[in-house]
């Protein structure tokens, strides 16, 4: 036999700021989705298999904008039209829905659901070149209102859908959707995003496998190890000599995830310390 192979997995996750600095609108909704999806099923994935050993790093823009949502202070304009009733839309955000409310992967999300493929069909693949003002008044209130929920709802990942018998029947229901499901759609959005913040729903291990705690880190809020139990450091070992003096806020944050039992710590980066010449500018500044 060969010899064994010493493999660390490293998942970095990042969103870039989508926040208007003029308006504090976000111009893009991929941080508020990919918190219901990708960040929701690796978590789910990761409680339901202990003896995966992992480490994940959160960049600070990304839990900056997760926070943001989770206080209810961000608003994107997908959230905006999301939340308003079909009928209720100006034309432009009719317009605005049907351009943007199939970005979400074809193969997987849009042709499972029937309908909402449907309604591709009928807007048509290519929006360079469909006069969408023209288009929509082709759209009932009713196919928008379903478009407006098999959006948000394909934004769901498989462990979401898992965990909440609620979304499961929406999907089952496929077509004909109500007011009071888009708002159960977007109540269940938020409470996860919610659950996730400061640390996207990462559902931390001690002791063994049938034994879990929730735990999160934030690199805004705390310069010290959290750990779930008492014993060794975090695997990381950034806690050891120089480390332990206060870390630069906008440091990332990681959650460790092995060996067992897991440490959830705040693993940062101190600024760079300017060297030579610089140093000496520095002082005379």
């Amino acid at each position: 036999m060969g010899s064994k192979v010493r493999l660390a997995f490293l998942w970095h996750m990042h969103q870039p700021l989508y926040r208007e600095p003029d308006t504090g609108e976000f111009l893009l909704p991929w941080v508020r989705l990919h918190a219901t999806r990708a960040y929701y099923d690796m978590a789910w994935m990761l409680e339901r298999h202990p003896s995966i050993r992992c480490t994940v790093n959160f960049t600070p823009v990304l839990m900056e904008q997760l926070e943001a949502y989770a206080r209810g202070e961000a608003r994107d304009r997908f959230l905006d039209v999301s939340r308003k009733r079909a009928r209720d839309l100006l034309p432009e955000e009719r317009q605005a829905v049907l351009r943007s409310f199939f970005m979400v992967d074809w193969e997987t999300a849009v042709k499972p659901m029937p309908r909402y493929w449907d309604l591709l069909q009928k807007r048509g693949h290519d929006v360079r070149y469909l006069d969408l003002a023209r288009v929509a008044k082709e759209f009932s209130h009713n196919e928008i209102a379903d478009l407006q929920v098999l959006f948000n709802l394909a934004w769901f990942g498989f462990g979401a859908i898992e965990d909440d018998d609620g979304l499961r029947a929406l999907v089952k229901k496929g077509r004909a959707y109500t007011e009071g499901d888009l708002r159960y759609i977007l109540e269940v959005q938020h409470r996860i995003v919610g659950e996730g913040a400061p640390s996207p729903a990462w559902r931390c291990r001690r002791g063994s496998p049938g034994r879990r705690t929730r735990a999160g880190t934030s690199a805004r809020r705390s310069h010290r190890t959290r750990a779930t139990s008492a014993g060794p450091r975090p695997a990381c070992g950034r806690l050891k000599g120089p480390s332990r003096r206060r870390r630069s806020r906008s440091s990332p944050a990681r959650v460790c995830a092995g060996p067992l039992p897991t440490r959830v710590c705040c693993c940062t980066r101190s600024r760079p310390r300017p060297s030579g010449s610089a140093r000496s500018t520095a002082r005379g500044a």
